[in-house]
């Protein structure tokens, strides 16, 4: 309140004392704005702000609801990632099937040479045969361990990349 505005509110009620008496001017005082009359909001200016607070917030709703939605469609898109990449592991997991029966039909024929090596009469000729069956058993196992380990590889790396996407989605609409 600027200080006329004070001078003029103490006139007033020096005034109304006065005449009325301290009880009633202090009261009247009270109902008397600190204010000017013409900065005192109205009913329809309380309307009309409302309406306009209305109209902001459904405008922010709206934006909201849209990224809202903007999230959503990338978490699908995420989820689709995730299921290519189960189907990755469901494909390994097959292969490493395809393994397991593959080492056993090594492991028959292992058995298989362990009867003919009994059979066999002489210890050099047995070391021997050892040799050349370990190495062609390393040779097979190098040649497949080394195409499993590359699609270990590549799965998880994928796996990685999905990820990465993942966590730059989920900071870019923080």
């Amino acid at each position: 309140m600027d200080p006329e505005q004070e001078r003029e509110r103490r006139e007033i009620h020096a005034s109304l004392e006065a005449v009325h008496g301290p009880e009633i001017a202090r009261k009247m005082a009270r109902y008397m704005p600190i204010v000017p009359w013409e900065q005192l909001a109205t009913k329809d200016d309380l309307a009309a702000l409302e309406d306009r607070v209305r109209q902001r917030l459904d405008a922010v709703d709206a934006r909201v609801d849209a990224r809202f939605d903007q999230v959503d469609a990338r978490f699908d898109q995420v989820d689709a990632r995730f299921d290519q990449v189960d189907a990755r592991f469901d494909r390994v997991e097959a292969r490493l099937g395809q393994f397991h029966v593959w080492f056993d039909g090594w492991a028959d024929r292992f058995e298989r040479l362990a009867t003919q090596v009994d059979a066999l009469p002489s210890r050099v000729h047995l070391e021997a045969l050892e040799h050349r069956v370990v190495a062609a058993f390393r040779g097979e196992l190098v040649t497949a361990v080394s195409a499993q380990t590359r699609m270990l590889i590549l799965a998880q790396f994928g796996t990685a990349v999905t990820l990465a996407a993942l966590v730059l989605a989920v900071l870019r609409f923080a």
